[in-house]
């Protein structure tokens, strides 16, 4: 299923938020006071979309107990959300997406590097530059 989702930040007012909610959109989330926020509003788990490159360890404890999608954005959050997959029974088929960095476009040493999102050495996404399936997608609950 697709969920085409508002991103939260732009626009963070709960009576916002309902109007979307009651229009059938997702909430697309880049803080775990976002998440709450749109759950608080009446999107269903279902319809919130947890997408930050800076989740912390209760970041994603809560989102997964909450049943959010999440997005993860590099290595450590995969490593983590295994953890608690692996640990907490409930968690397991938890939505759980991949932010692939496709490393196309600019080169960042002729950009401020703080402001560099794509491209290689971008800071979002996973590195699609494996070599192999197996270097994407580490973990059996991810494929």
């Amino acid at each position: 299923d697709v969920v085409h989702c508002f991103a939260v930040k732009a626009c963070p007012l709960y009576s916002v938020l309902r109007i979307f909610q009651e229009e059938g959109l997702g909430a697309e989330c880049a803080s775990l006071t976002e998440v709450k926020m749109s759950l608080a509003a009446g999107f269903a788990p279902h319809k919130v979309v947890f997408d930050s490159p800076a989740k912390t360890r209760a970041d994603l404890d809560y989102a997964l107990a909450a049943g959010v999608y999440i997005n993860a954005d590099n290595q450590d959050e995969l490593t983590l959300i295994d953890e608690f997959m692996q640990r907490t029974a409930e968690y397991a088929g938890a939505g759980v997406g991949l932010r692939v960095n496709p490393e196309v476009g600019m080169d960042s040493s002729s950009i401020i590097k703080s402001s560099f999102t794509g491209g290689r050495g971008g800071k979002f996404g996973v590195s699609a530059m494996c070599t192999s399936a197996d270097d994407i997608f580490p973990f059996e609950w991810l494929r």
